[in-house]
This record gives structure tokens, sequence and C-alpha cells, in this order.
């Protein structure tokens, strides 16, 4: 996710954190993610009919976010003779689009590197997100206009493209980063708008949604990084009644319109959306994370609200989204900018072309071991990177039984 995009299509994503107040208000689920929860018809909001646990079905890539600070898709791991940028400026070159890539795809793209290059966790990790559960995964090399694309490669086109093509989306929560010295005498932050996700929204999303088969990703950072990656599975670990009086005594101070309280316990499975150049069939790359909170119910036991407990209160998703493509809409669509602007004509049907092209007869062990210059230049979640040639070995003959 980058902060240019935000800035031109979710610009709200981006807003600062409000002035701090005392955290006295109802903590219910608020107006915009109630709005959420309506817009994909989720109404059922009762706490007993609600799955203990949901999968989504579909595979759902695993992926690199190509960050900014390394060139983005200019970048050549592996030690690659050529980046992706480069491939697809011969394709456009053969076909006669010069002037369009040269004159507007190439400058905008500098444009954005060099606006986001300061921020290692910066890169595509968004378009990662949504082509993950919108395309197929690329599997094996192919040769499209004579030119080699490998999965890899093919993944970042796509990550590009579905980064910044806008599609009707729908989000819940907002991006804004917690601070240490403003928390409140509970432990959670007394800004509103560094809560992020409602618990109560939080627990009906993940299992209606992927209950119903809907995609969607989660923002799992509260800090300034945003790392989206698409849910794959959510399970409810415990669930019990709160029957502590004191501590029911002082939830009451944020929702007075509950009258009953559970406490809960849930693990979220995630594709990796971040990390994964090279994606071995078979090898486990889940992001996993477990969050503790307190559901707060009416008296009909609907969930109205929530709070989350324990370490949870500071790592917890910033925000939930969709933003599925279907395969009808992006075959037929521009890589657009600002405004709407066309950046790269008919790159939808590029890329259609990428996932029809016939195997290519080079192999994924002809890629180099990867380049020690090539730094990812992110800690905040481990490396998953093929270091060698045994390993890229192993990821052809993986494909190849699949």
């Amino acid at each position: 996710m980058t902060k240019f995009i935000v800035f031109l299509t979710l610009g709200f994503w981006l807003t600062q954190c409000r002035t701090i107040e005392p955290s006295s208000e109802k903590e219910a689920l608020p107006s915009e993610e109630r709005t959420f929860l309506s817009n994909l018809n989720v109404y059922d909001k009762t706490y007993a009919h609600l799955p203990l646990k949901a999968e989504h079905k579909g595979a759902l890539w695993n992926g690199y976010y190509w960050p900014y600070s390394q060139g983005s898709i200019k970048a050549k791991p592996f030690g690659a003779s050529e980046s992706p940028f480069a491939k697809i400026k011969k394709i456009y070159y053969m076909r006669h689009m010069k002037e369009a890539f040269d004159s507007q795809f190439e400058p905008w793209l500098d444009r954005v590197i060099n606006f986001n290059k300061e921020e290692s966790w910066s890169g595509i990790c968004t378009g990662v997100a949504k082509a993950s559960f919108s395309v197929k995964v690329p599997t094996v090399p192919v040769t499209l206009d004579g030119v080699t694309f490998y999965p890899h490669e093919i993944k970042a086109l796509f990550a590009l493209f579905f980064n910044f093509t806008e599609n009707k989306s729908y989000i819940a929560g907002e991006r804004a980063e917690w601070q240490d010295d403003v928390l409140d005498d509970t432990g959670r932050p007394r800004a509103p708008a560094t809560r992020d996700t409602n618990p109560g929204t939080f627990h009906i999303a993940m299992t209606e949604l992927l209950s119903r088969q809907v995609p969607f990703f989660v923002d799992v950072s509260n800090r300034e990084p945003v790392l989206n990656f698409p849910v794959k599975k959510f399970e409810v670990l415990s669930s019990l009644p709160l029957t502590d009086k004191a501590k029911i005594e002082s939830l009451r101070n944020f929702n007075r319109d509950a009258v009953s309280w559970m406490q809960v316990k849930a693990r979220l499975t995630m594709a990796d959306s971040h990390r994964v150049i090279l994606e071995v069939p078979g090898r486990n790359y889940d992001y996993v994370q477990e969050y503790d909170y307190i559901l707060e119910l009416d008296g009909e036991g609907k969930i109205i609200g929530g709070e989350w407990q324990g370490e949870s209160q500071m790592q917890h998703p910033d925000l939930i989204a969709t933003g599925q493509f279907m395969e009808s809409e992006w075959q037929k669509k521009d890589l657009t900018g600002p405004g709407g602007k066309v950046l790269l004509p008919q790159f939808g049907a590029f890329l259609d072309e990428l996932m029809k092209a016939p195997p290519s007869s080079e192999k994924m062990s002809e890629l180099k071991e990867e380049n020690p210059d090539y730094n990812l230049g992110f800690k905040l979640v481990g490396e998953v990177l093929p270091k060698d040639a045994k390993i890229l070995n192993q990821v052809e003959q993986a494909h190849a039984t699949h």
C-alpha cells in the first residue's frame, strides 16, 4: 500500500489522528462500520448465529509487495538481467505504444517511486491482496512476443494493476497509528481515530464474509506501515460469558446499551502478501495472528460493540476492505492514474494474454541465486525468500507436479 495511491483514490486512509479527547464516549459499532456491513448485506449480528470457524475456499496468492525503496517493479531480484518493468516496456514498444509508455506511464511510475521510497514498508501490497483473490496464481514461466515472464514477474504486474486501477470497494476502520503516550486508564488509545476497527465489526465481518465467500483483506498494522493481507481463515479458539462483576461495571462505561458480554480469543490466518517472491506449491506461507476481545451484546444477543483486550488493544487490524475484480472487468481495463487518466492502454488485455500464453522453454532453475545487493529493508515481518539454486530447483519441481 502506498502513500501516493491513497492520496489519489482512497485519501481518507491517510487521515491524520484527530484531536485527543477523553475516551468516555460509547464504544458501539461506529456508523461507518455499520454502513460497511449493510453494504455487504450483513444484517444478522446475533452472536449465537455466527459460526465459530469460517474459511475462504478458493486459492489465495502469496506474494511480494515490491517496495518503492527498492524501485518497485523496476527491481531485479535473483540478479535478473531485466526487471518486470523492462519487459513490459519491450512489449509496448513492439506493439507501437511507445509514446504512451514514455510520456505517461514511466514518468508517473517514477514519481510514485520517488514519493514513497523513504518508507521501507511502502509498496504495492494492496494490489497483491486484490489480485490474490481475483486471478488464478501464475505458476510457470510463459513467453509472450518473444519475452519470457517468470511467475513472480507476472504477479508483480498484476499487483501494480490492481493497486492503482479503481474498482468497487467497501472499507471498515481507519488508517491511523497510535502513540504510546496517549493511552487512557484502561490501556487503549484515547483518540477514537487510533482505535481502528471495532472488535464487534471485526467478529461479524470475519465470520459472515468468509462464510459467504466474500473475499477481503485486512491491514494488520495499527502503526504507520500499511500491511494488507488477504484473509484465508477465522477461528474462535475460546468464547465464554463474562461474569466478573468488576470487569462488567468497567465495561458499562463504554456502552450503556450492552446487557451481556462475551470474552473471545480468535485466530486469523492470512495469505502472505509481503515476503514471498517465488511460491513453492505445498509450502505453508500463512501469516497468523491471534486476538483477544470482549463483545458487547444487547438484550437480543446481537453484537452492538466491543473492546480489544490485552496485547490486542495495541495489535489489531487497522481496517477491513473488500475489492475483488471480476475477470470480465479487469480484462477490459486500462492501467489508470489520477482522475482515471489512462497510463497504459489495454493493460488488462495484456495481462490476460500473459495468463493464457504458452509455457516458456526456460526453467525456474535458470534464475540466478538471490542478488546479495537486493535488500528488502523491511523488518516488521520475517523474510521468506529462496536463497540458492537448490531452492529454485525445488520451486520448478513442485510446480511440475501441480
